[in-house]
Order: structure tokens, then C-alpha cells, then sequence
């Protein structure tokens, strides 16, 4: 048993380690405005603290994780009502 627990913590930290050395492959996200230049973050701070204020959760959700996961999309898709685009920095 004792063997078993090692071997899954050694995994688990090489598989931590492998992640942490592809980072180079992950996509580097930027807030764009609708003219194409990049957003500051003061800008987006404000559109972010508009859409927690006027974007309702539902409090009835049987499932609060993905009620999480919902409203986090909810409050993306109202920053980017407000003109604002999340770009991939690498793709052309």
C-alpha cells in the first residue's frame, strides 16, 4: 500500500513537472478593444466590475460548480458586449 502511494505521488510530480516545462506551448491571451489595440487593465477592470454588478447568478442551481463555470461565462460574454475581444497573441 505504502509502495502504491509513493508511486502515485512520483507520478503526479513528474506529470506536474512535464507541465510546468510545456508552458511555451500554451496560448498567451490578450484583451483587445474593438479598434484592435490592446486594452489596459484599468479598462477591463471596470467593464469586469459593470458586468459582476448588473449580471445576475442563478442561486437555484443544483450543481455550484458549473453555476461557477456558468456565470463565468456570462461575465465574459458581457465584457465582450462591451467591446473588448480575447485574442490569442500568436495567431495572426
Amino acid at each position: 500500500m505504502k509502495a502504491r502511494i509513493a508511486f502515485a505521488g512520483t507520478a503526479l510530480a513528474a506529470i506536474a513537472a512535464f507541465a510546468c516545462a510545456s508552458t511555451d506551448t500554451k496560448p498567451k491571451l490578450t484583451w483587445l478593444r474593438a479598434d484592435g489595440t490592446p486594452a489596459t487593465r484599468e479598462e477591463l477592470k471596470a467593464a469586469r466590475d459593470e458586468c459582476l454588478a448588473t449580471t445576475p447568478s442563478d442561486p437555484s442551481s443544483p450543481h455550484p460548480h458549473s453555476e461557477h463555470q456558468a456565470y463565468g461565462a456570462k461575465i465574459l460574454q458581457c465584457v465582450q458586449s462591451k467591446g473588448y475581444q480575447l485574442v490569442d497573441e500568436d495567431q495572426p
